[in-house]
């Protein structure tokens, strides 16, 4: 298991102070599309070794020179073409799981910090005044901001931030009351 410091002082404005610090657990989702990604790149390889192969057939058939200059690089840009996609959606799945493991939230009395990468540090922040209400669900938070929605989701118990929020908008209530 591996421990990182989470500070999120740098972030901090003055008067505040951190309630409560959760990392994101990593999603199972990028390992799912990784064997997807590996399977059907084996599929399409394979079938362009078919198609190559079928080739070599044909140049014994054929005239060889018809094969070998029309032919041949017809294959060799198909294959070409087969592959690309697959090393780009790979890369995606990389990126995407670079920005997910390295993601962690932290509860203030004043705003909820969303922050995430590791050099440099991306960091979103939701002010709790602008916050209308929140639902907790088995893995995530969905806050409402008026008509706009943020989720904090792969939280493995989110009941802590859900209880942290409570008591601030009870805070909130007993004040304006």
């Amino acid at each position: 298991m591996q421990i990182k410091k989470l500070d999120a002082t740098p972030y901090l404005l003055e008067g505040e102070k951190v309630e409560l610090k959760i990392t994101a657990t990593p999603s199972k989702s990028n390992l799912i599309q990784t064997i997807l990604c590996y399977a059907f790149w084996l599929l399409v390889l394979a079938s362009d070794c078919f198609m190559i192969g079928s080739i070599s057939v044909l140049k014994e058939s054929y005239a060889k020179d018809y094969v070998s200059f029309v032919l041949m690089p017809i294959i060799i840009i198909s294959t070409i073409l087969h592959v690309v996609p697959f090393v780009f959606w790979f890369l995606s799945i990389m990126q995407s799981k670079q920005k997910k493991e390295n993601k962690w939230y932290a509860l203030t009395n004043k705003r909820i910090l969303i922050m995430s990468g590791n050099r440099p540090v991306n960091v979103t922040f939701i002010n709790l005044d602008d916050v209308t209400s929140f639902k907790q669900n088995k893995d995530s938070i969905n806050i409402a901001l008026g008509e706009d929605r943020i989720t904090l989701s792969n939280i493995s118990d989110p009941t802590p931030i859900s209880e942290k929020l409570t008591s601030i908008f009870e805070f909130y209530d007993e004040v304006n009351d």
